[in-house]
């Protein structure tokens, strides 16, 4: 959760509008395809999960722990 307030004061005195998820529990993965721009928090161990439900089109996963950023070529 200290990440994702981390990445929104990055973007201060700017104010991030759209959908803000500090954390999502892996069941709800699924949300990750809902349209429009959000940043959510997720656990490590669910990274794996996220690949299999979500197509990464249009969408850039921010990894803190392993120090990567992955997103579509097209991007």
């Amino acid at each position: 959760m200290q990440v994702c307030e981390t990445l929104l004061s990055f973007i201060y005195p700017l104010k991030w509008r759209c959908t803000y998820i500090p954390y999502l529990p892996s069941s709800l993965t699924e949300t990750l395809n809902a349209c429009g721009a959000f940043i959510v928090g997720m656990n490590t161990k669910d990274k794996n999960n996220v690949y299999k439900h979500i197509d990464l089109y249009d969408k850039i996963i921010i990894d803190i722990d392993s120090d990567s950023i992955e997103s579509n070529e097209n991007l």
